[in-house]
């Protein structure tokens, strides 16, 4: 079964202060499905999230791999307010949507944590950014350098290191040497 994953990440770089840009990462095991941009001085709140769901993760599903939508999706996300918000609870369980249940304290188990922000940063770790319209106009193109058997790798290893975690009821410490 696809196990696509939708993050909300704050990545941040220094220039004159501190710049930081929010984005909306779909990706599964055949590659990036959707990199969405939070606009500006936008709230991600629950509403954002659901409109988000609506218009932009589901089209860019049904457009670039419609085959998630026909095996089922299992969604793996962080623990944050807007992905907790009952009306984005309601949408997803409306679709069909699996969310992966996880726990606070869990932040390697998801591969965004452990391989996809690392590659990210890494690509873009030398450049100064002027603005956040520059920041994410580099961060989309690192994203899409990442072949396919990447993006396959780091997905298909989230089952052992979850499984890593669970046995050792939580406590995983080194975990990360397993991935």
């Amino acid at each position: 079964m696809a196990c696509p994953e939708i993050r909300e990440k704050e990545i941040a770089w220094h220039s004159q202060g501190p710049l930081k840009v929010m984005h909306v990462i779909l990706f599964s095991r055949n590659g990036l499905v959707l990199d969405h941009p939070v606009p500006i001085s936008t709230t991600a709140n629950g509403q954002y999230y659901c409109a988000v769901l609506q218009d932009k993760v589901r089209l860019a599903a049904c457009h670039k791999q419609p085959e998630l939508l026909e095996h089922g999706v299992i969604l793996l996300q962080d623990n944050a307010a807007s992905h907790r918000h009952h009306n984005a609870h309601s949408l997803l369980q409306h679709w069909g949507w699996q969310v992966l249940a996880r726990s606070p304290y869990t932040q390697y188990l998801a591969p965004s944590d452990y391989w996809l922000f690392s590659h990210v940063k890494e690509h873009l770790w030398d450049e100064q950014f002027e603005s956040e319209d520059h920041i994410n106009s580099a961060v989309t193109p690192s994203l899409h350098r990442l072949s396919k058997d990447e993006y396959r790798g780091a997905v298909d290893r989230l089952p052992r290191g979850w499984g890593k975690c669970v046995d050792s009821a939580g406590d995983y410490p080194e975990w990360k040497i397993y991935v």
